[in-house]
């Protein structure tokens, strides 16, 4: 009960009583300072972009001849074959440049480098040399020893009208 009062002597300390009607609405002087038309952040094309829509390989192209007659004889690798279709993302999307993978560090080890045929990993350092690994001022894959980070960029790019994906050795990552 000591914590409730506590929270509640802060709450009052915004004296909503004076920002709220009788019915809970917010006063119309306050009202009044919201911004209107295109000041309203619903109305910024950064915050609320048209999408342009992702512009897909077909995927079939991708498929790995299996001859019924010789079944578990075929060797490939699935994460490396759709790094292949990631590449092909990349290059289908480049004039729009509206999609990005994002990875803890892991693009290259989960198999997926073949994407590093289309892009680079983005730096927005400085470039100290020509052998600095697979990276670039304009890549679209985005790296950073964070999960949490890199969701976080996700969702943020997916929410300003881009298309992205997010790779990670976490067994859950896809769901």
């Amino acid at each position: 009960k000591e914590h409730l009062k506590i929270l509640e002597s802060w709450l009052k300390s915004y004296e909503p009583d004076k920002q709220f009607d009788s019915n809970g609405r917010l006063v119309p002087e306050l009202q009044a300072l919201a911004p209107e038309g295109k000041y309203r952040m619903g109305s910024n094309q950064y915050t609320n972009p048209r999408l342009k829509p992702l512009v897909l390989p077909d995927f079939q192209d991708y498929g790995v001849d299996v001859d019924p007659n010789a079944r578990g004889l075929a060797k490939s690798s699935d994460t490396y074959i759709t790094g292949k279709y990631l590449a092909d993302v990349v290059r289908k999307n480049a004039q729009y440049k509206n999609f990005r993978m994002f990875a803890p560090d892991e693009t290259k080890s989960n198999r997926l480098h073949a994407i590093f045929e289309a892009t680079t990993k983005q730096w927005m350092g400085e470039m100290y040399s020509d052998d600095d690994e697979i990276i670039g001022q304009s890549g679209r894959v985005m790296e950073m020893l964070s999960e949490h980070q890199c969701e976080g960029w996700l969702e943020g790019y997916l929410l300003t009208g881009g298309h992205g994906l997010m790779n990670s050795y976490e067994a859950f990552i896809h769901i």
